[in-house]
């Protein structure tokens, strides 16, 4: 006759340690909202500093030379009684003033002001070439740019003048009769598209 044998080892029991689990639980939760909230601090700088980045471009912009925004009244011009001007398809260029030295064989314009008023159908951004030649001179010569300006406008409205003054003296080589003659277009250097031009005779002894 067999006898069973009975096993003295329990059952094996599993434990669920709830604790450490929800422990876990809690400090990825705590993990995920710290995250988000750098991701949302740094956000908020990059957007401030993106605003002050804003801010200095036009404080800049604000910094440029100043130019009338209204057109002047009908009974009043911009321009000198004095002033040398010319206009075409409503550009209006002048020489206000001019001073130069007498060097002998050469000389040089320490003061050149004038001023272009658009009243023509488009905003422009003008810059102005000048040049020194000799009544008899050939092509070559009368096409030789002295100096070109930059008026420092970004857009000169319709209605709206700027006034400069070159700003720095510009040499010029020979004596005897001159023609100072100074042209504005719309744009620099190779993209760029006559607007008018202004001629002023003067003598060099």
């Amino acid at each position: 006759m067999t006898k069973e044998h009975k096993s003295n080892e329990k059952p094996h029991e599993v434990h669920f340690d709830y604790f450490s689990h929800g422990f876990k639980f809690t400090a990825g939760v705590f993990a995920f909202f710290a995250l988000m909230f750098i991701i949302m601090l740094f956000l908020g700088i990059y957007i401030l500093n993106s605003g002050d980045s804003t801010q200095n471009q036009l404080s800049e912009r604000e910094q440029l030379p100043s130019i009338q925004t209204t057109p002047p009244p009908a009974d009043e011009s911009p321009f000198l009684p004095e002033s040398i001007i010319n206009t075409e398809n409503g550009i209006s260029l002048s020489i206000d003033k001019f001073e130069f030295e007498n060097k002998g064989t050469w000389g040089k314009i320490t003061k050149l002001e004038m001023t272009l008023l658009n009243k023509g159908v488009n905003t422009i951004s003008p810059t102005v070439t000048v040049r020194v030649y000799s009544p008899n001179a050939d092509a070559k010569d009368r096409s030789e740019d002295l100096a070109v300006i930059d008026l420092e406008v970004l857009g000169l409205g319709v209605g709206q003048h700027v006034i400069k003054n070159i700003p720095q003296p510009i040499s010029f080589s020979g004596n005897g009769p001159k023609i100072l003659k100074v042209t504005a277009y719309d744009g620099w250097l190779f993209d760029k598209q006559y607007l008018v031009s202004v001629e002023k005779t003067f003598e060099v002894k």
